[in-house]
């Protein structure tokens, strides 16, 4: 198992010989990119020294993923159509930090994998171009069968897609179950629900529902409802408003996916 040391730093820090030292000692640093930063000409200057850094940047609540934030950012990352902008971790409350937080350690400390063939350079490079939205899917266990192809598509589109159910992603023995789900719910800025009488007819779904619902209200989580199946289905009076895909009327899955991105970037404000 990977170690490693946290070193707090003073902050701001004076810009002398032992901090350039200090600087030699370092992995990478945690930055605040916030219109709060007291010291947005050390994170320059980080950034002029190519010093590998874990940005943050605090937003309210109803601020959504992605987009310039700051003017530090807009200055440092503004002319970059890709990389930089999308791997600040942006967030409003501890249930959204320290999962993202906890993901970038991960990825920091991941062992080096060799591209060695065609194959894997193909593999690689695709699952770079995936895009960053985190997905959790809530569905029914008795629309297994409908879902399971669509979640399929969905992870075919997007770099992290939460399904409980899957053996991979399993809930840990002796966890409160609704815990856990509403704190997958609140790290994931965008829900798809796959409606169904049977969804409605399950307290479980009922409850994620709840929840997907109020992080839509408070501007955390993009939502995208799919209809399963034709015929009438009474919706809750929070989702009449809301436009959903109809399965049925798509060739496959995955054209059924490749609706749900317009939707997101159009809920988003073209962002992503």
């Amino acid at each position: 198992m990977t170690t490693y040391q946290a070193i707090p730093m003073p902050w701001p820090p004076v810009l002398d010989s032992r901090f350039a030292a200090m600087l030699e000692e370092l992995d990478w640093i945690v930055v605040d990119l916030g219109p709060a930063s007291a010291a947005r000409g050390i994170v320059g200057y980080l950034h002029g020294r190519s010093m590998p850094m874990l940005r943050l940047c605090r937003v309210s609540s109803e601020q959504t993923d992605g987009g310039i934030a700051s003017r530090l950012e807009a200055t440092l990352f503004g002319s970059y159509e890709v990389g930089y902008p999308k791997d600040i971790i942006r967030w409003s409350d501890e249930l959204v930090l320290k999962p993202e937080i906890e993901r970038r350690i991960l990825r920091i400390y991941a062992e080096p994998t060799l591209i060695v063939s065609l194959d894997q350079a193909v593999r690689y490079f695709r699952g770079a171009a995936l895009r960053k939205e985190a997905v959790f899917v809530s569905y029914s266990g008795d629309d297994a069968d409908a879902a399971s192809p669509i979640i399929a598509a969905l992870r075919e589109r997007f770099q992290q897609v939460f399904d409980y159910r899957a053996q991979d992603q399993p809930i840990p023995a002796g966890t409160q179950w609704i815990e856990e789900i509403f704190k997958q719910i609140a790290a994931r800025p965008l829900g798809v629900i796959l409606l169904s009488p049977a969804y409605f007819k399950s307290g479980n779904c009922r409850h994620e529902a709840d929840e997907m619902i109020a992080q839509r209200d408070n501007g955390k989580m993009q939502l995208v409802p799919i209809k399963l199946a034709a015929g009438e289905l009474e919706l809750p009076p929070p989702l009449r408003s809301t436009q959903y895909l109809r399965a049925w009327e798509y060739e496959n899955a995955r054209g059924i996916v490749a609706d749900v991105i317009p939707a997101v970037d159009t809920a988003a404000g073209g962002k992503g």
